[in-house]
């Protein structure tokens, strides 16, 4: 999914989110690939354009409680 990071708020309040997953959580921007959980690996991205979000499917009910969370805040711009 396609999610809209674009300032340090945005950021915060995303890995808040991300962070309560159990499972894996990859954020890509363009080449490069980091752990969606890591705060600083997040703000090391280019985040003025949309970010590739992959959860990982081990996360179970989370994952689908987390993406509903995710669209309430606005961040999900494109499944």
């Amino acid at each position: 999914m396609l999610v809209d990071i674009n300032d340090y708020d945005r950021v915060r309040l995303f890995n808040e989110i991300i962070s309560k997953l159990d499972g894996d959580v990859i954020v890509k921007s363009g080449r490069y690939s980091v752990d969606g959980k890591s705060l600083m690996g997040l703000l090391s991205l280019d985040l003025s354009h949309d970010v590739f979000v992959e959860i990982s499917a081990d996360c179970g009910e989370d994952r689908e409680e987390i993406i509903r969370e995710l669209k309430e805040f606005g961040f999900i711009t494109e499944n």
